[in-house]
């Protein structure tokens, strides 16, 4: 049984290589739209979405992973000219799995309009140090947010081959 959204669920891969140009301002506002659609206990909605298009701030980014890797080659955004980053509301029990939700929203909308995407998770290495406040205060995250993890989005400069799944589910 196939339909659109099957299709892209299964056709949709983790992009580690993307064209210098930018994405357009509707494709963005896009795939947030779908982020803002995902479910949430009790329909809370405790995620925000920063979209950072500044090379400056994304350099920023890359070079405190780095640091916090030890681990000066290390690519981090793959040449992604936006970073989304996700950030979870402190004082909700469940913005984690809400946030997640979301993002899978935005990550099959992005692939529906041609955008590649990356999550990177180990950002937080960096952004849980106290050497990342500065950076942190550039983001300008509302009051009670805490970011969870990044999305890297771009037009891909690659198409990624799937990789093996495991079926690992229980019928009873």
């Amino acid at each position: 049984m196939q339909n659109q959204i099957l299709e892209a669920i299964h056709a949709r891969r983790s992009v580690r290589r993307y064209q210098s140009r930018g994405v357009e301002r509707e494709k963005l506002e896009a795939v947030l739209d779908a982020a803002f659609h995902g479910p949430s206990a009790r329909n809370l909605q405790p995620w925000h979405f920063t979209v950072i298009e500044d090379p400056t701030l994304i350099s920023e980014l890359e070079e405190g992973v780095r640091r916090a890797e030890s681990n000066p080659q290390m690519h981090v955004f793959h040449g992604a000219p936006v970073v989304i980053m996700v950030s979870g509301q402190e004082e909700n029990h469940w913005n984690q799995i809400d946030c997640g939700l979301a993002t899978e929203n935005l990550l099959l909308a992005a692939y529906s309009l041609g955008l590649g995407s990356c999550v990177v998770g180990f950002v937080m290495r960096y952004l849980d140090q106290p050497v990342a406040v500065e950076t942190l205060k550039r983001m300008r995250l509302p009051k009670g947010f805490r970011p969870l993890y990044a999305i890297a989005i771009g037009y891909p400069d690659e198409e990624p081959d799937a990789r093996p799944r495991e079926q690992k589910a229980s019928w009873l």
